[in-house]
């Protein structure tokens, strides 16, 4: 009976025991707080980007560099009349000005022995640049025509790169035998009045020209303008003859601005065209600027040109 009495006894704690087994407690249920909840930021914007770098600090005009340009020389003549044409050559790359001046000596030689094929190098001192040919004699066998055409293309290059002499060295040698002249160790750069240009637009008389190319107003109109917003005027209103345009068509000036060395023009355009840059940069090389800036207010551009 007692072994029977223990055994109940036995069963009943162990029915006890599993009914009172722990319950889960608060703390081991996760809380809503502890749940990843949606917040209210907007996500990064990924749109956002760097500034473009084509675009200047000020005004969101779209900068534009233009190639390296230096002025050619040509002359053309027809059944009445002599002329001097220039057009403005480029380069991907920037020159010294003593390269300049010896690329624009080489492509405006019109000799028929091609004298300047014989140029080796060209140095550039304050207003001399001098000029040192291999030999024989380059201009030795100039025809007058010939000879009054070196004269122009010196006297119009000379202008342009700031030059009022060329000295002339043959094989180490101070001097040249310059055509009918004679011997002369030196050329001075006659001074040319400065009126402008206007646009060749006669196709007969580009035919061995590189286009786009212009003729100087003082060929047309005994004309010396002062200053470079003046000469600009006087283009602008000039009426071209026939055969020619005036650069300004389609294009409204606006202001000229200077700074040392640089100069910034202003206008309206519906394009950038190479025929109004590079007819600014000729009149721009004519008053010594390094630097010529054009801002376009329609197209919001602004186009850096390197002068010499």
């Amino acid at each position: 009976m007692k072994k029977l009495l223990a055994l109940l006894l036995i069963v009943l704690l162990t029915v006890v025991a599993c009914n009172t087994s722990e319950e889960p407690t608060d703390s081991d249920t996760p809380s809503d707080t502890d749940t990843e909840q949606p917040t209210d930021e907007e996500p990064e914007d990924d749109t956002d980007r760097e500034p473009d770098d084509d675009l200047e600090d000020e005004g969101g005009y779209q900068a534009v560099s233009y190639e390296t340009v230096f002025p050619v020389v040509t002359h053309v003549f027809d059944e009445n009349d002599e002329m001097m044409f220039i057009h403005m050559e480029t380069s991907p790359e920037a020159l010294e000005p003593n390269d300049a001046l010896m690329m624009s000596l080489q492509m405006s030689d019109q000799t028929t022995s091609e004298a300047f094929s014989q140029l080796q190098t060209v140095e550039i001192e304050g207003s001399v640049a001098t000029l040192h040919f291999d030999g024989p004699q380059p201009f030795v066998s100039l025809a007058s025509a010939e000879h009054m055409i070196l004269d122009q293309m010196f006297n119009q290059i000379g202008a342009f790169y700031n030059i009022d002499t060329f000295n002339f060295i043959v094989d180490d040698e101070a001097g040249v035998e310059y055509g009918q002249v004679g011997f002369i160790e030196d050329f001075p750069v006659e001074a040319l009045d400065v009126t402008g240009i206007v646009q060749v637009t006669d196709d007969s008389l580009l035919e061995n020209v590189t286009p786009p190319a212009y003729r100087p107003i003082r060929e047309m109109v005994p004309l010396q303008l002062d200053t470079f917003e003046e000469t600009l005027n006087k283009t602008r209103s000039f009426e071209a003859p026939e055969g020619y345009s005036s650069i300004f068509n389609g294009v409204e000036l606006l202001a000229v601005e200077e700074s040392g060395n640089k100069v910034a023009v202003t206008v309206t355009a519906e394009a950038d065209e190479a025929v109004f840059i590079e007819a600014l940069a000729i009149i721009a090389t004519e008053f010594d600027y390094a630097t010529l800036v054009i801002v376009n207010e329609t197209t919001m551009t602004k186009t850096d040109v390197t002068l010499y």
